[in-house]
């Protein structure tokens, strides 16, 4: 029961107890509720059985007062006849404030989180740091010949590889979110010239870290410049296939595609084809089109191909970050300050 002045914080994301009592002693009025085993019962995302009668009462007598609800990332496949995110909180009235742990909410659409009448944030920006490493290392592993050199240390084959370096090259970027931006500070330190799309390019305008923008209409000849290309884009109706056959034969037979953001950014079959054909020389892919990736696919057999299983945020640090920026964001909710990272509703991110 919502007691007078209380903030109440539903956690539908599973946090060890230090975050959880990290949120609580923020400020005096936080109440902190953790919901997630139910909450996945109810939308059918565990292996656990059906939630039961009394478990349903207690779940949403206490969603009848949350305030703020942090939402978790749902399953890879969403069960059919899952409830929506709208009918959960169909009589929570009070709900003004959903976070999202993690960044891309295209997998809600169907899920009626546009409906409900709450400010949607996310945590966009908290993957930043493990991500554009690993981008760094998809392009090192293809700039020193890596997978060359692994398979001839499996057959003992004592080859001398030609590499290249990366000073030099030319990184493009589609997407200069958080994870473009530090992507782009980490390739000017080895000295790579970045090159990058924004939706409101205005090339006279200095960027940090970047060497020149493109406006999105521009993007064969972004493209066509490339030694490195690197896909950070959320997935909407307007970038799902961005990246196409016609692009895939814009690029350089010598560059390499990294994508990191949403598999549906690429025509899949196209890019196998292009990596079978020569049209480019390579894919370092951390997300795909079916996840996990079908043991039938192409991609797992090509010799040109890294293949990570969206991992590359992986590193133990997403929790400490997720829950550094809620705190963040509930100082500003408690004052009544603008929110970091709201999501536009119209545009889904």
């Amino acid at each position: 029961m919502k007691t007078l002045n209380a903030v109440n914080v539903i956690l539908g994301y599973k946090l060890a107890e230090g975050f959880r009592r990290r949120i609580a002693e923020l400020d005096g009025r936080v109440r902190v509720w953790d919901l997630s085993g139910l909450l996945q019962k109810e939308l059918q995302w565990t292996d656990q059985p059906r939630i039961s009668g009394g478990e349903r009462a207690e779940l949403y007598g206490l969603l009848h007062d949350a305030e703020v609800f942090i939402l978790p990332r749902p399953p890879k496949k969403m069960p059919s006849g899952s409830p929506k995110i709208s009918d959960i909180f169909s009589e929570s009235s009070g709900l003004k404030w959903i976070h999202y742990v993690g960044a891309g909410l295209n997998c809600f659409d169907e899920m009626g989180i546009w409906e409900t009448k709450a400010i949607v944030t996310n945590s966009s920006g908290v993957a930043a740091i493990p991500i554009s490493e690993h981008v760094l290392y998809m392009m090192l592993v293809f700039a020193r010949k890596a997978l060359v050199n692994f398979a001839n240390k499996t057959d003992k084959r004592w080859v001398r590889i030609k590499s290249c370096e990366l000073r030099g090259k030319t990184l493009g970027i589609l997407g200069f979110g958080h994870i473009g931006q530090e992507t782009a500070r980490l390739a000017k330190a080895l000295g790579m010239r970045v090159i990058v799309t924004r939706r409101s390019a205005v090339p006279e305008l200095p960027t940090p870290n970047v060497d020149q923008v493109y406006p999105l209409d521009d993007l064969l000849a972004l493209l066509a410049e490339c030694d490195f290309l690197l896909l950070a884009l959320p997935l909407t109706r307007k970038t799902a296939k961005i990246i196409g056959a016609a692009e895939l034969r814009a690029m350089k037979p010598t560059a390499y595609l990294i994508n990191i953001a949403r598999g549906k950014l690429i025509d899949e079959p196209a890019l196998i084809q292009a990596l079978e054909e020569g049209w480019i020389a390579g894919a370092g892919l951390d997300v795909f089109a079916e996840e996990p990736l079908p043991p039938e696919n192409p991609l797992w057999e090509l010799p040109n191909t890294i293949i990570t299983c969206h991992d590359s945020n992986s590193t133990g640090m997403a929790d400490e970050r997720i829950v550094e920026l809620f705190c963040t964001n509930l100082k500003k909710y408690l004052n009544n300050e603008p929110l970091l990272n709201v999501v536009d509703k119209e545009k889904g991110y």
